[in-house]
């Protein structure tokens, strides 16, 4: 009866061991799930930063201007013609301020959320004028709830030794052509 008993209290603790350790072990090896992200593609190009979704592609040239089209099956769509006086125009003392250089090649990209959903990509382009001292933050917000939307803002900051008024600034200048979309029509139809 002895010998029972000793078998028996050395085979529940291991098994409490033997089951312990493999409670354990489970949690450790269940991890985090990861985390969403955005299926905003973006790429920097000769010709400005592409941001890519399922349905739009917008472009941000060092104009400022801010381009996009829409994709319907396998081509892409446009009404917008590119004008010289498209893109982001400051005002100042009555003058237009149009040495703006936007650094491109070193914008900044963010994954974020924000108050129209919790996935976006996040771009920001600084940008200075060497005539009136101003910086510049574009900031362009695209959101996979809505891959058909683009939003624009702009920051500006005088970093230079004199007071500037800013009399007024475009974001964005648009013509509209409908022949672009579809060649058998009119511009203005």
């Amino acid at each position: 009866m002895n010998r029972t008993f000793r078998k028996a209290s050395s085979t529940v603790p291991f098994l409490m061991a033997t089951v312990a350790s493999a409670v354990f072990a489970g949690c450790g090896t269940q991890g985090k799930k990861p985390e969403p992200v955005s299926t905003v593609a973006v790429e920097i190009q000769t010709d400005g930063i592409h941001l890519e979704t399922g349905q739009a592609e917008f472009v941000l040239t060092t104009s400022g201007r801010l381009a996009g089209r829409l994709k319907s099956g396998a081509q892409w769509l446009t009404l917008d013609e590119a004008s010289p006086s498209s893109g982001v125009v400051v005002t100042s003392g009555k003058q237009v301020v149009n040495d703006f250089e936007r650094d491109l090649g070193h914008a900044q990209i963010q994954q974020t959320n924000g108050k129209l959903g919790p996935l976006c990509k996040r771009l920001e382009v600084k940008g200075h004028s060497s005539s009136t001292g101003l910086d510049e933050m574009l900031t362009i917000e695209v959101y996979d709830d809505f891959p058909a939307l683009a939003l624009l803002s702009a920051t500006y900051k005088n970093s230079g030794e004199k007071e500037i008024a800013l009399d007024k600034v475009t974001f964005q200048s648009h013509s509209l052509n409908a022949s672009l979309a579809n060649s058998n029509v009119k511009p203005h139809e």
